[in-house]
């Protein structure tokens, strides 16, 4: 009987070994992305349950495969297709361009010979509207060519540090102070006096109000007035007001388009970095406003600078070290607002700032496991307590009257 039983279970164990080999066997193909082998199931038992969904598995992913090589095949025709529409698309650009340049100079040469002969004062007016109008196409046509040169790679950028009041040179602006509502108003007139006897116009704006924005729009249409008469005195129309709206990152540039437009048109956030591209937006009518990223100097090389910049998040975090700028709106505000830092955290003096920071820890309850103070929260909470503006009425720079 014992004889019996050990020669079934030898059988038993030879054929639950040869299963284990094959499935072994099977579950390495598939790991190599081979699906032909299957498992032969012949057992209505546990073992046939796997050996079936070991099956069931591998017809799934052989499946998921096709579908994903059948998607990878459509993506790269897309690709193709996209890229000879790209092509073709520039190609069509140079060559309008090209076409259009010879006869433009034609017409101008042509109308200024004219222009020159000409004593009826309707003539003049008509020929100087066709002289105005070919140079603005011409120019038009040159911006093409010199895109269809860029886009072809036969022109290299060579960036270099730009003073931007030498880019915008004598064209009119307006300096808009925004956020208004979170400085120190004092510290601001100050500003204000300091740009105006430079010969800006500058007007303040508190973002968070329904106050409507259309005096803005009507200053912008003042400061350009004697333009759009000279031109109309030439015989020409009254043409679109383009604005370039630019300034440090996080700002609230394109919260002032999107008050001044009354609905969203540009994308914010209260962090640097959220508008990524050049974006027109009607404003009015007559007037068109281009939405910026933010621009900062190539190298901070004033300290000081870095971490103003920092503390009202205009530069990203990974740029200083967190800590040190939460140290540094401390001793700020103890310097010029002691009164808020005590009502704020609790803070009368300074003497080690370990000190301060468990003082804060305790007073707003950030706090770990046996008490011990959580840093890393307290100085989020300093950083985000200056970018929400719950701390407010506060200046951190000031004119400088060297």
């Amino acid at each position: 009987m014992s004889k019996l039983v050990l020669a079934f279970s030898y059988f038993i164990s030879k054929l639950f070994s040869k299963k284990i080999n094959e499935i072994k066997e099977v579950t390495d193909d598939i790991a190599a992305l081979k699906f032909n082998k299957k498992i032969n199931v012949n057992q209505n038992d546990e073992l046939g349950d796997l050996f079936n969904n070991v099956n069931i598995m591998s017809k799934r992913l052989e499946d998921n495969i096709k579908e994903l090589n059948k998607a990878n095949i459509k993506l790269k025709e897309d690709l193709i297709e996209k890229e000879k529409q790209e092509n073709a698309r520039k190609k069509l650009i140079a060559n309008i361009s090209h076409e259009f340049k010879t006869p433009l100079t034609i017409i101008s040469g042509y109308s200024q010979l004219m222009l020159s002969e000409a004593k009826d004062e309707e003539n003049k007016k008509s020929l100087n509207v066709m002289i105005s109008e070919s140079e603005r196409l011409s120019n038009l046509v040159h911006e093409f060519l010199e895109l269809s040169k860029l886009e072809s790679g036969n022109i290299k950028l060579n960036k270099e540090k730009v003073d931007i009041n030498t880019l915008i040179n004598n064209k009119p602006r307006i300096l808009i102070m925004t956020k208004y509502d979170l400085c120190d108003k004092n510290e601001t007139e100050k500003f204000v006096k300091y740009y105006e006897e430079k010969g800006y116009v500058v007007v303040k704006y508190d973002l968070n109000t329904k106050t409507s924005f259309n005096d803005l729009l009507d200053l912008s249409r003042n400061l350009l007035e004697d333009k759009m008469k000279k031109r109309e005195e030439k015989g020409l129309k009254r043409t679109t007001i383009k604005a370039l709206v630019v300034g440090i990152p996080n700002v609230g540039k394109s919260t002032l388009i999107n008050k001044i437009v009354g609905k969203k048109s540009a994308v914010v956030g209260n962090k640097p970095g959220v508008t990524k591209n050049l974006n027109w937006v009607r404003a009015s009518k007559d007037i068109e406003l281009l939405d910026s990223p933010g621009i900062l100097w190539p190298k901070l090389e004033q300290e000081k600078v870095a971490y103003n910049l920092a503390s009202m998040t205009a530069i990203k975090e990974e740029i200083l070290d967190k800590q040190d700028v939460a140290v540094y709106i401390i001793k700020t505000l103890y310097n010029l607002y002691p009164k808020k830092l005590e009502e704020f955290y609790g803070i009368t003096s300074i003497i080690d700032f370990e000190e301060v920071f468990n003082i804060i820890a305790k007073k707003k309850g950030l706090l770990q496991k046996g008490g011990i103070p959580n840093y890393d929260r307290v100085i989020d909470l300093i950083i985000n307590d200056i970018k929400s503006g719950k701390i407010s009425s506060i200046t951190f720079d000031r004119i400088s009257h060297e």
